[in-house]
Protein backbone atom coordinates (compact mmCIF):
# COMPACT_ATOMS: atom_id res chain seq x y z
CA UNK A 1 0.00 0.00 0.00
CA UNK A 2 2.83 2.39 0.88
CA UNK A 3 4.60 1.63 -2.39
CA UNK A 4 1.40 2.19 -4.39
CA UNK A 5 0.79 5.47 -2.56
CA UNK A 6 4.31 6.72 -3.35
CA UNK A 7 3.96 5.84 -7.03
CA UNK A 8 0.54 7.50 -7.20
CA UNK A 9 1.94 10.67 -5.62
CA UNK A 10 4.78 10.86 -8.13
CA UNK A 11 2.38 10.20 -11.02
CA UNK A 12 0.01 12.95 -9.83
CA UNK A 13 2.93 15.39 -9.73
CA UNK A 14 3.63 14.65 -13.41
CA UNK A 15 0.10 15.37 -14.64
CA UNK A 16 0.02 19.08 -13.70
CA UNK A 17 3.55 19.41 -15.10
CA UNK A 18 2.31 18.21 -18.48
CA UNK A 19 -0.88 20.25 -18.34
CA UNK A 20 1.04 23.48 -17.68
CA UNK A 21 3.28 22.73 -20.67
CA UNK A 22 0.34 21.92 -22.94
CA UNK A 23 -1.57 25.05 -21.91
CA UNK A 24 1.54 27.16 -22.56
CA UNK A 25 1.76 25.61 -26.02
CA UNK A 26 -1.89 26.44 -26.70
CA UNK A 27 -1.45 29.93 -25.29
CA UNK A 28 1.47 30.60 -27.62
CA UNK A 29 -0.66 29.60 -30.60
CA UNK A 30 -3.82 31.59 -29.76
CA UNK A 31 -2.54 34.80 -31.32
CA UNK A 32 -1.23 33.08 -34.42
CA UNK A 33 -3.94 30.73 -35.64
CA UNK A 34 -7.43 30.31 -34.15
CA UNK A 35 -8.19 27.16 -36.19
CA UNK A 36 -4.99 25.44 -34.98
CA UNK A 37 -5.78 26.52 -31.44
CA UNK A 38 -9.17 24.78 -31.66
CA UNK A 39 -7.49 21.66 -33.08
CA UNK A 40 -5.00 21.68 -30.21
CA UNK A 41 -7.78 21.94 -27.64
CA UNK A 42 -9.59 18.94 -29.16
CA UNK A 43 -6.36 16.94 -29.21
CA UNK A 44 -5.63 17.96 -25.62
CA UNK A 45 -9.06 16.72 -24.62
CA UNK A 46 -8.36 13.34 -26.27
CA UNK A 47 -4.98 13.25 -24.59
CA UNK A 48 -6.47 13.92 -21.15
CA UNK A 49 -8.97 11.10 -21.70
CA UNK A 50 -6.02 8.69 -21.79
CA UNK A 51 -4.68 10.11 -18.55
CA UNK A 52 -8.08 9.68 -16.90
CA UNK A 53 -8.68 6.22 -18.37
CA UNK A 54 -5.34 4.80 -17.23
CA UNK A 55 -4.72 6.81 -14.07
CA UNK A 56 -5.97 3.93 -11.91
CA UNK A 57 -3.69 1.43 -13.61
CA UNK A 58 -0.12 1.15 -12.48
CA UNK A 59 1.04 -0.64 -15.64
CA UNK A 60 -0.05 -0.26 -19.28
CA UNK A 61 1.02 -1.88 -22.52
CA UNK A 62 3.71 -0.04 -24.45
CA UNK A 63 1.28 0.15 -27.39
CA UNK A 64 -1.14 2.26 -25.31
CA UNK A 65 1.64 4.44 -23.95
CA UNK A 66 2.90 5.10 -27.49
CA UNK A 67 -0.59 6.07 -28.68
CA UNK A 68 -0.63 8.56 -25.82
CA UNK A 69 2.73 9.96 -26.94
CA UNK A 70 1.45 10.14 -30.53
CA UNK A 71 -1.47 12.27 -29.30
CA UNK A 72 0.82 14.56 -27.34
CA UNK A 73 3.19 15.03 -30.26
CA UNK A 74 0.29 15.71 -32.62
CA UNK A 75 -0.57 18.64 -30.31
CA UNK A 76 3.00 19.91 -30.40
CA UNK A 77 3.23 19.33 -34.15
CA UNK A 78 0.39 21.80 -34.65
CA UNK A 79 2.49 24.33 -32.78
CA UNK A 80 5.90 23.66 -34.29
CA UNK A 81 5.05 22.29 -37.74
CA UNK A 82 8.08 21.17 -39.76
CA UNK A 83 10.47 21.99 -36.90
CA UNK A 84 9.30 18.80 -35.13
CA UNK A 85 9.94 15.41 -36.71
CA UNK A 86 8.82 12.32 -34.81
CA UNK A 87 10.14 8.87 -35.64
CA UNK A 88 9.31 5.53 -34.05
CA UNK A 89 10.94 2.12 -34.36
CA UNK A 90 9.28 -0.37 -32.03
CA UNK A 91 9.42 -4.15 -32.22
CA UNK A 92 6.23 -6.19 -32.00
CA UNK A 93 7.56 -7.96 -28.90
CA UNK A 94 8.20 -4.62 -27.19
CA UNK A 95 4.67 -3.39 -27.97
CA UNK A 96 3.21 -6.25 -25.95
CA UNK A 97 5.23 -5.50 -22.81
CA UNK A 98 3.96 -3.52 -19.84
CA UNK A 99 5.49 -0.43 -18.25
CA UNK A 100 4.39 2.19 -15.71
CA UNK A 101 1.68 4.52 -17.00
CA UNK A 102 2.96 7.90 -18.25
CA UNK A 103 6.61 6.86 -17.97
CA UNK A 104 7.54 8.23 -21.42
CA UNK A 105 5.73 11.54 -21.03
CA UNK A 106 8.35 13.53 -19.09
CA UNK A 107 11.09 12.51 -21.52
CA UNK A 108 9.09 13.57 -24.56
CA UNK A 109 8.14 16.84 -22.82
CA UNK A 110 11.83 17.55 -22.19
CA UNK A 111 12.56 16.91 -25.87
CA UNK A 112 10.02 19.59 -26.76
CA UNK A 113 11.02 22.06 -24.06
CA UNK A 114 14.80 21.81 -24.41
CA UNK A 115 15.00 20.68 -28.04
CA UNK A 116 12.26 21.90 -30.37
CA UNK A 117 11.25 24.99 -28.38
CA UNK A 118 14.82 26.33 -28.36
CA UNK A 119 15.84 25.53 -31.91
CA UNK A 120 15.25 27.24 -35.22
CA UNK A 121 16.33 24.04 -36.98
CA UNK A 122 14.35 20.83 -37.36
CA UNK A 123 14.53 18.66 -34.25
CA UNK A 124 14.12 14.91 -34.55
CA UNK A 125 12.47 13.09 -31.66
CA UNK A 126 13.16 9.37 -31.96
CA UNK A 127 11.58 6.54 -29.95
CA UNK A 128 13.08 3.06 -30.26
CA UNK A 129 11.91 0.04 -28.27
CA UNK A 130 12.95 -3.58 -28.35
CA UNK A 131 13.52 -6.55 -26.09
CA UNK A 132 17.08 -7.00 -24.86
CA UNK A 133 17.97 -9.94 -22.59
CA UNK A 134 14.24 -10.38 -21.87
CA UNK A 135 13.93 -6.76 -20.69
CA UNK A 136 12.03 -3.91 -22.31
CA UNK A 137 14.56 -1.41 -23.61
CA UNK A 138 13.25 2.02 -24.65
CA UNK A 139 15.56 4.67 -26.06
CA UNK A 140 14.24 8.18 -26.59
CA UNK A 141 16.47 10.80 -28.16
CA UNK A 142 16.18 14.27 -29.56
CA UNK A 143 18.55 16.35 -31.60
CA UNK A 144 19.34 19.79 -30.21
CA UNK A 145 21.39 22.93 -30.78
CA UNK A 146 23.95 22.93 -27.98
CA UNK A 147 23.07 23.37 -24.34
CA UNK A 148 19.56 24.37 -23.33
CA UNK A 149 19.05 28.06 -22.66
CA UNK A 150 16.21 27.25 -20.27
CA UNK A 151 17.47 25.28 -17.34
CA UNK A 152 14.74 22.96 -16.15
CA UNK A 153 14.16 21.83 -12.60
CA UNK A 154 14.65 18.19 -13.53
CA UNK A 155 11.36 17.32 -11.80
CA UNK A 156 10.14 15.04 -14.59
CA UNK A 157 13.28 12.91 -14.77
CA UNK A 158 13.66 12.82 -10.98
CA UNK A 159 10.06 11.63 -10.59
CA UNK A 160 10.60 9.05 -13.29
CA UNK A 161 13.74 7.73 -11.58
CA UNK A 162 11.90 7.57 -8.25
CA UNK A 163 8.91 5.75 -9.76
CA UNK A 164 11.17 3.16 -11.38
CA UNK A 165 13.09 2.69 -8.12
CA UNK A 166 9.90 2.17 -6.12
CA UNK A 167 8.38 -0.24 -8.63
CA UNK A 168 11.45 -2.22 -9.65
CA UNK A 169 14.15 -1.52 -7.05
CA UNK A 170 17.51 -1.80 -8.81
CA UNK A 171 16.20 -4.05 -11.58
CA UNK A 172 15.16 -1.10 -13.77
CA UNK A 173 17.64 1.38 -15.21
CA UNK A 174 17.39 4.99 -16.30
CA UNK A 175 20.44 6.11 -18.27
CA UNK A 176 20.81 9.71 -19.45
CA UNK A 177 23.35 10.87 -22.03
CA UNK A 178 23.69 14.53 -22.94
CA UNK A 179 25.97 15.71 -25.73
CA UNK A 180 25.92 19.13 -27.43
CA UNK A 181 23.80 17.77 -30.31
CA UNK A 182 21.84 14.87 -28.83
CA UNK A 183 19.94 14.15 -25.62
CA UNK A 184 19.22 10.45 -25.00
CA UNK A 185 17.32 8.64 -22.27
CA UNK A 186 17.41 4.86 -22.06
CA UNK A 187 14.93 3.01 -19.87
CA UNK A 188 15.36 -0.68 -19.15
CA UNK A 189 12.41 -2.40 -17.48
CA UNK A 190 12.36 -6.05 -16.36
Amino acid sequence: ELQRSRVDTLQMQMQPHFLFNALNSISALTFEDAAKTRQMLVKLSDFLRYTTKYSEQQLVQLTDELLHIDQYLSIENLRFGERLVYRKNVSKEACERFLPCLVLQPIIENAIKHGVNQSIETVIVQVNAHIELDKLCIVISNTKDGESIKKGTGTGLKNLANRLKILYSDRAKLIIENTPNLFTVKIIIP
